[in-house]
């Protein structure tokens, strides 16, 4: 129902877009869209996570294995607050699906960084000596 809504609001301003008549169209279905949908499904499209052990007192996760709130940058956009884990063993930065409670990994190739528990974290790939991944900024 959202997406019909939101098609038949715009396609107005996307025919306006399309004919170079107006920048201000564009963003306002932006903003439209931004405002309406919390996170875009392309951010849960990830493999599913495993907790591979349970049982084990230590975890594997940056601080703790509790939910932290923290922004994502992903693909161009910024997302946030979204409940986060960090896995530092697997180097996988891991979501919970909202409607099924899955755990999801974040393509990581898509997310320039992230911050959690007040620290930042940056994604770099190919740079020499370095093995690609997510680093701290200190």
């Amino acid at each position: 129902m959202v997406c019909c809504l939101f098609l038949c609001g715009a396609s107005p301003l996307l025919m306006a877009q399309e004919r170079g008549e107006t920048d201000s169209g564009w963003q306002y279905v932006k903003h439209l869209y931004d405002s309406t949908v919390v996170l875009p499904q392309v951010f849960y499209n990830g493999a599913r996570y495993h907790l591979y052990d349970r049982k084990n007192p230590e975890h594997q996760f940056f601080e703790t294995s509790n939910w932290v709130d923290g922004y994502v940058s992903y693909l161009g956009r910024q997302f946030g607050p979204v409940p986060l884990l960090y896995d530092i063993t697997e180097d996988q930065l891991v979501v919970r699906q909202p409607l099924r409670s899955n755990l999801v990994r974040v393509q990581g190739e898509n997310v320039a960084g992230f911050s959690l528990s007040g620290r930042r974290f940056i994604r770099l790939d190919k740079v020499p000596g370095l093995k690609s991944g997510f680093y701290q900024v200190l």
